[in-house]
């Protein structure tokens, strides 16, 4: 009887990603690489967090720019 027990499976707990890589962001914000890193030339996307030579933007800066309907980073303001 003992052996039909099944042991009841523990969900790790989800951990919020703070930073988006150039591939993530892109996802998120529905646009290929390209166009992400086009737009990060062109000065239309917030400012990435450099970490050693990688670029990364916040997600929190994210969600608010696009709430805020996507201003040109001049114009932007976190």
């Amino acid at each position: 009887m003992a052996e039909n027990i099944q042991k009841k499976k523990t969900k790790k707990p989800r951990v919020r990603k703070l930073l988006y890589d150039c591939n993530e962001a892109a996802s998120a914000c529905s646009v290929s690489t390209k166009t992400w890193r086009t737009w990060h030339a062109l000065g239309f996307i917030p400012l990435p967090v450099q970490v050693g030579k990688s670029l990364f933007w916040r997600t929190e800066e994210l969600t608010k720019w696009t709430q805020a309907g996507c201003p040109r980073r001049e114009e932007w303001t976190y």
